[in-house]
């Protein structure tokens, strides 16, 4: 995927870099339900001066960090964030062509020489394996914000659309447009858990926008107590 040209610091030593995605594989071209990728199934740190490869996230017992679930490719952008405003990034977000969401912690502040010190893991997975509706992928980076409400405990939004790139005109999955709330905002996690469309409220239909106001209130009721929202894009005659 395309690089970004961005901060860390490796054991106090600080480092540009560069961070993408492990690119496309083709076979995705052709895939009516959801299956695994050979290419493609991993995030890269590398160094932008040398080219030295500094850490490698992927499915694989060699990389720096295994995550087991990364089994499909990632061409699309990934998402940086400098949660505490230091000018270095301490966290990636990410989507993939099976529909999934992830999330890396850098640990700037780890005394260990010559390592990027990182945790990570899945946080949301919303196509579904054998279903030619729910074969979905995410070709563009997801949108991260930060999110202040009184009364509310503070969440990073996390927003991500899917569609199919390869095949723009084709109807059969149902596409969607999703918000995912993440609310370890200052830390990394103590387990990264996976969201799923059940922790979702559907506001497709824009009840809290055009409802009775009994509606409205238990549309509201029910979105303040799901992990995000999604809204399933409509076909165009």
């Amino acid at each position: 995927s395309a690089p970004n040209v961005e901060k860390i610091k490796m054991g106090g030593v600080e480092k540009v870099v560069l961070i993408f995605g492990a690119g496309y594989d083709t076979g995705q071209d052709v895939l009516i339900t959801r299956g695994t990728d050979s290419v493609g199934r991993g995030i890269f740190i590398v160094d932008a001066e040398s080219g030295e490869m500094l850490w490698r996230a992927g499915p694989d017992g060699a990389a720096d960090l295994q995550l087991t679930d990364m089994l499909y490719s990632i061409p699309a952008r990934i998402k940086p964030v400098d949660i505490d405003g230091d000018g270095f990034v301490d966290r990636l977000y990410a989507g993939d062509m099976g529909g999934q969401l992830w999330r890396i912690d850098i640990d700037n502040n780890s005394a260990s020489s010559g390592v990027v010190s990182t945790t990570g893991g899945r946080i949301a997975e919303l196509a579904v394996d054998g279903s030619v509706n729910d074969n979905r992928r995410f070709y563009n980076p997801p949108d991260a914000a930060l999110i202040l409400q009184q009364g509310h405990a503070p969440y990073i939004s996390i927003v991500a659309a899917s569609g199919y790139r390869a095949h723009p005109l084709q109807t059969d999955t149902h596409d969607r447009v999703y918000m995912i709330r993440d609310y370890d905002v200052y830390q990394a996690p103590a387990t990264y858990t996976t969201v799923t469309e059940d922790d979702l409220f559907d506001t497709t239909d824009n009840t809290i926008g055009q409802g009775t106001q009994a509606d409205i209130d238990t549309a509201k009721a029910s979105l303040n107590g799901a992990k995000g929202w999604y809204i399933t894009f409509s076909e165009i005659d």
